[in-house]
């Protein structure tokens, strides 16, 4: 089933083949342009098994094959459509014999490679030197991303210097834990890509046409792996924006866009300017503010939507001031019969949300904060898997390490020091040094007992796995052996939040059940697929206001949005100006946090305010805060400006006090007696 086209959207589905680069502006229909590309393709008589779609999230993934389904019907399911990392784990699957883990490897998500970092600074008695594991880590990631080796990183920092001598260690712990990271999860196929002549022929004869979806978000690595996937034919259909570039800190290179033609010679692009989310007046102040960057294609978003209110820059005296604009227009807005759902608050820093949250539920407005933790990565849900993962690979000390002792039983840290200095003498892996206990000096019976039962614990899922019975069936079995309903409601602390965690643990052997993997191989293939479930699965309510960092509303949109912390200092972030030592010096960019500021301004749809505070709380007392530089890159006649005066509605230390003068201010917003 085909949609209406504009003739730029058309010319993109109907392009007669070679390297396409589609510049899609915000809000300009890029996933139909995708689908509908992909639907021409099939009409074509292509078949839908050698086409590839992919894209950086779960989320955009599935809605891409909804939308095609919708589209060319059951067909659809032959398309591959997946993230860049789902991909390349697929890759890794079929072509097992050739990676060197085998066909036994788990992927470790941040979490995991973080307690990898630790452990080597550990070792290399760091660990007390007020070092942030996740600066080490990140420098890591990036330079692989960037194809750049350990002797040749920049040294500009303690952190730099920490992160040479630690990223060799990082690797060759990976691979005695038999793990990958997901990065290696596209740069192994690369290398494979690269390396292995019968592999990349046969990949090169099921890939026939590949589509990219978010191109600007793509790392050198990725790039490269798209480039190695496509081949001397060439069939690449990259969608991307780089005015939304935005995600420079984690590999992205928006050189990726503007240098299209380098990677793909002969190449032909294509801009999407026509909006179809934004109000034209908002749309305004967003060709404005981004008009001095650097750009591929130098496009002005415009829409049929021409009407509509200026975006307002609110100016309030303090940033509790701001708290209480954002919470008496948006109740306003609810009483006038706009959904939460509509309503969004955005900010550039985590930081800045807590007083909104405070205030939210004071007034008994439900939301959501979007950037929270994963599913997969809660603790009762990351605990079990550490178990299955231990059962069908015996190497994932990692993995033993976080349950060896839970639920306690008497395995401390000075008995798992002793298993470990054990382990590493001999040159085992912490099961398999368990395996007899006795012969680990030093340690006491109670304990060698405790371990002979963990032992027989990983030995028994380990035999059920390869007997085949259902994975959710093993879980279940598990979760009652290791009395794991009894410690956590036993944990607390209280009532509710034990049954919550139970039901996560619930909620994750169903989706186990739904998986219906049986034996060791479909087990790890399924373990591994789960640990690349992000945040974007988490169920959503469609009755609550987000709050959400400008990084986690990319994709989004909202009728009403308030983009706070317009304060120079905040927008952009200080730290462009003045890093901090765990910054990686490369990744501060100016540019992008122009670009970050646009993506703000293109998620309202119909009215957005842009709030800033002349004062912030700061170091006890008060701190001065001028507008953002990038309003002055803003006409004045394009945004309506206003002052706002208001009492703090936190400022109250009294918790009773500050509920009770909530509800009065509720009362009178109720009455219509609060001016605006």
């Amino acid at each position: 089933m085909a949609f209406p086209l504009n003739p730029a959207q058309q010319a993109a589905v109907e392009h007669p083949g070679g390297p396409l680069l589609i510049i899609a502006g915000a809000g300009s229909g890029k996933t139909r342009v995708i689908t509908q590309r992909i639907t021409r393709l099939i009409e074509q008589g292509n078949s839908a098994r050698n086409i590839f779609a992919v894209t950086f999230t779960n989320k955009a993934s599935d809605e891409m094959a909804e939308r095609l389904e919708h589209q060319v019907g059951a067909v659809a399911r032959d398309v591959w459509i997946s993230t860049f990392h789902a991909l390349g784990a697929e890759i890794l699957r079929r072509e097992a014999k050739h990676v060197a883990a085998g066909e036994k490897y788990v992927v470790y998500d941040a979490a995991d490679t973080l307690g990898v970092v630790k452990e080597i600074l550990r070792e290399l008695k760091l660990a007390n030197k007020s070092l942030d594991p996740s600066a080490i880590l990140s420098r890591i990631s990036h330079a692989k991303n960037a194809l750049i080796d350990p002797k040749d990183m920049p040294i500009e920092s303690d952190y730099d210097e920490v992160a040479v001598r630690t990223f060799p260690r990082y690797v060759a712990a990976m691979k005695r834990l038999n793990a990958l990271d997901f990065d290696d999860l596209i740069l192994v196929p690369l290398k494979l890509l690269r390396e292995v002549p019968e592999l990349r022929e046969r990949w090169h004869r099921d890939v026939r046409h590949l589509l990219v979806d978010e191109f600007q978000d793509t790392s050198i690595g990725q790039l490269l792996f798209v480039q190695a996937l496509a081949g001397a034919r060439r069939e690449v259909f990259c969608v991307g924006d780089d005015d939304q570039s935005i995600y420079g800190w984690r590999g992205a290179e928006v050189k990726n866009v503007i240098e299209f033609g380098r990677y793909f010679p002969g190449s032909r692009m294509v801009a999407l300017e026509q909006n179809y989310r934004s109000r034209q007046p908002i749309l305004d102040v967003a060709n404005a503010v981004i008009k001095p960057s650097v750009r591929a294609y130098p496009k002005t978003l415009f829409s049929d939507k021409k009407q509509g209110e200026k975006p307002v820059l609110v100016e309030c005296d303090t940033h509790e001031s701001e708290v209480r604009f954002v919470l008496e227009t948006m109740q306003r807005a609810l009483n006038d019969g706009l959904k939460r759902s509509d309503i969004a608050v955005l900010y550039r820093s985590n930081g800045l949300a807590k007083p909104f949250e405070e205030a939210l539920r004071l007034a008994n407005i439900s939301y959501k904060l979007i950037g929270g933790t994963s599913f997969y990565e809660r603790r009762e849900v990351k605990d079990l898997t550490a178990y299955l993962r231990l059962a069908v690979n015996a190497q994932d000390d990692l993995a033993f390490r976080r349950v060896v002792n839970y639920p306690t039983r008497g395995i401390g840290d000075t008995s798992f020091e002793r298993i470990e200095r054990h382990a590493r003498a001999r040159g085992l892996h912490f099961l398999e040094a368990s395996r007899d206990w006795t012969r680990v000096k030093d340690l006491d019976e109670r304990a060698g007992k405790s371990l002979t039962h963990f032992v027989s614990i990983i030995n028994g899922v380990t035999a059920r796995i390869e007997a085949n019975q259902p994975i959710a069936e093993v879980a279940r079995l598990l979760a009652s052996e290791i009395g794991l309903y009894a410690d956590i409601i036993t944990a607390g602390p209280t009532e509710k939040t034990a049954t919550k965690r139970w039901g996560n643990v619930e909620e994750f052997i169903r989706t186990l059940e739904k998986s219906n993997a049986k034996g060791p191989k479909e087990v790890r293939s399924t373990l591994a697929k789960l640990s690349l479930r992000m945040a974007d699965e988490e169920k959503e309510d469609a009755e609550q206001v987000i709050l959400s960092s400008l990084h986690g509303s990319k994709g989004l949109e909202f009728s009403l949005v308030f983009l706070i912390g317009c304060d120079d200092g905040i927008m952009p972030h200080a730290r462009v100006d003045t890093p901090k030592a765990t910054d990686i010096i490369g990744t501060l960019d100016p540019a992008e946090e122009r670009r970050l500021f646009y993506v703000g301004v293109t998620r309202a749809k119909d009215r957005l305010f842009m709030l800033r505070a002349k004062t912030r709380a700061y170091r006890g007392g008060a701190k001065p805060m001028a507008a953002s530089r990038f309003f002055r890159d803003i006409p004045p006649e394009l945004f309506e400006r206003r002052s706002y005066v208001g009492q703090p509605i936190l400022a109250n230390p009294d918790m009773a006090a500050r509920a009770r003068a909530a509800l009065e201010t509720l009362a009178k917003l109720r009455a219509g007696r609060v001016p605006g």
